[in-house]
């Protein structure tokens, strides 16, 4: 399974890799559709901010400065959204395959 905690700037896996992760067998789609609402329930839960800076650099691959020129806050503030974001996604989704 691909890391939760991190992104591809920093090569430790996106959170979109959880979604489109493959397992090659025959029960693959049921599994992929079990996953992908497991992973936006637990989007659900996540403070607003995290969540939509996690949804910026993971499903519409915009980079940090990017998203702090969108959001109007400074880079760091963006780096410290996605970092407790994905720790939090982690706890949500712990044994998710």
């Amino acid at each position: 399974m691909a890391s939760l905690t991190g992104s591809r700037e920093n090569g430790d896996g996106a959170l979109g890799d959880v979604i489109t992760a493959s397992g090659g067998g025959p029960a693959e789609p049921a599994e992929s559709s079990e996953i992908a609402g497991r992973v936006r329930a637990a989007l659900d839960e996540l403070p607003v901010e995290q969540r939509e800076v996690i949804v910026m650099k993971e499903f519409q691959g915009l980079k940090f400065d990017e998203i702090a020129g969108v959001l109007g806050c400074p880079v760091g503030t963006v780096k410290s959204r996605m970092r407790y974001g994905t720790l939090k996604l982690a706890e949500l989704l712990q044994g998710v395959r």
